[in-house]
């Protein structure tokens, strides 16, 4: 493999790694500026290197696309990890903005919820169909 295939392998890599979503082989021709058979050869490469059992991350295929996915051996590792909380302590004046931001949801859900009891109310009939309101 030539210095450009082992280029545009570790190019498709990091696109893979970079994307939420599945991505295409037609995509990542487009984003590489590379012919379709030149994409398929990288990622064959790719697959080969990162087949199970040799690294951490495995190659998948999703539908139509590639992902990038954790090795299956690496699940209780990766729940240990995930399961400690992440976010660090906020700062006092991070905890008083988020505490405002905080209170001014329950303000604008109060208004939302009373004019919502309002016409709720407004619609009530008796037995008779009479409006109460």
């Amino acid at each position: 493999m030539s210095p450009s295939d082992d280029e545009l392998v570790r190019t498709i890599e990091a696109l893979l790694f970079l994307s939420t979503q599945p991505v295409s082989e037609i995509a990542l021709a487009e984003a590489c500026q590379a012919d379709l058979e030149e994409i398929q050869a990288a990622v064959q490469a790719l697959d080969d290197d990162l087949a199970p059992g040799r690294r951490g991350i495995v190659l998948r295929r999703v539908g139509e696309g590639l992902t990038l996915a954790t090795e299956p051996s690496t699940e209780q590792a990766a729940r240990r990890l995930l399961s400690k909380p992440r976010t660090p302590p906020l700062t006092q004046a991070q905890a008083e903005t988020q505490n405002e931001q905080y209170m001014e949801l329950l303000r604008q859900d109060l208004r939302t919820n009373k004019l919502a009891v309002m016409t709720e109310a407004m619609s009530l009939t008796d037995e008779q169909g009479e409006v109460f309101w």
